[in-house]
């Protein structure tokens, strides 16, 4: 197999960088070899594994036909199972960004594709403080940055639950954006105070706090981006205005290094096909006989086999 894929490279990539590719695949191909037969690989860095899994995996994606999602729900799988023997995460190696959510997890292939965009249709906010939550706080404890805007949940409630799920008051890699409107503050400056920025209830100034906390954190860092702020700008701006802002975040989230979610409500009637359209994932947060559900509505490369997912199983 490497031997053939050096030879539909060829054509198409540098000599130098053909080379390098096909040294990380065949350095990943024996180490798995091994790792199937019970033998200990040749010792790699964390980073060099990382790197030489993503390559194999990408060439391997194109070389089966079926459906991307259920791909690489079966390698995730199978890997993970490999890995966790060698203290390698598999969120690290497979450019996965969990939930948080075990079954939410699962369903998904181990979590969100790394630096893709997800809309959460909400249309219970208990779904919600569930989801944003665990997506935080899952974050955290992996060490990442996490930059959250929000006109809905307040900074001592979201700093709390981190502390309380994960016993440090280290939350340094919090970064949260306060656009509900406080009173005291100039309307047309961004104030930073005890862990928070405030910033005033206009769309101008909300990209550029935005932009501006994500630019101040290494590009080679992983970032979660989270927006809860629509319906906090449903009085002032219309749906035209709201698309054209999102679509913005997500065509520049990539380069940011950034997996981005977005919280929209249906009673805003803004979560119509059109807005779908510019998310690689669309989840829908429901509740239905007491249980708090998350709908899979679209998933980037397709729908898992497992669409309906109950966020708080007994």
């Amino acid at each position: 197999m490497i031997k053939e894929l050096s030879n539909e490279l060829s054509p198409f990539v540098p000599e130098k960088e053909s080379i390098m590719i096909m040294n990380r695949l065949g350095k990943c191909s024996i180490a798995f070899s091994k790792m199937c037969s019970g033998d200990i690989p040749e010792r790699m860095s964390e980073k060099e594994f990382c790197d030489c899994l993503q390559s194999y995996i990408a060439a391997l994606e194109e070389k089966f036909p079926f459906e991307y999602s259920l791909f690489r729900t079966a390698v995730v799988r199978k890997t993970a199972e490999l890995l966790s023997a060698y203290g390698i995460r598999v969120e690290k190696a497979l450019r996965i960004v969990p939930t948080g959510i075990r079954h939410l997890d699962d369903a998904l292939g181990g979590g969100l594709p790394k630096s893709t965009s997800t809309l959460l249709v909400v249309e219970h906010p208990r779904a919600r403080d569930i989801f944003l939550k665990s997506f935080i706080i899952s974050g955290i404890e992996n060490g990442e940055h996490v930059v959250f805007l929000s006109t809905e949940m307040e900074y001592m409630h979201i700093r709390d639950a981190i502390i309380s799920e994960t016993g440090t008051k280290n939350i340094k890699n919090l970064r949260y954006l306060d656009v509900s409107g406080s009173p005291g503050y100039p309307q047309g400056s961004i104030v930073s105070e005890n862990g928070r920025t405030i910033v005033p209830l206009n769309n101008i100034m909300i990209q550029h706090a935005l932009v501006k906390s994500i630019k101040s954190l290494p590009k080679e860092e992983h970032k979660r981006v989270v927006i809860d702020a629509m319906r906090g700008l449903a009085p002032y701006y219309d749906a035209e205005d709201i698309h054209r802002m999102l679509a913005t975040f997500i065509e520049g989230h990539r380069r940011w290094n950034c997996t981005l979610l977005v919280t929209c409500y249906p009673e805003l009637g803004w979560c119509t096909g059109e807005l779908k359209k510019i998310f690689d994932s669309v989840i829908v947060l429901t509740i239905s006989g007491g249980e708090v559900r998350a709908i899979i509505e679209k998933f980037y490369g397709g729908v898992p086999e497992e669409k309906l997912v109950n966020l708080t199983p007994a």
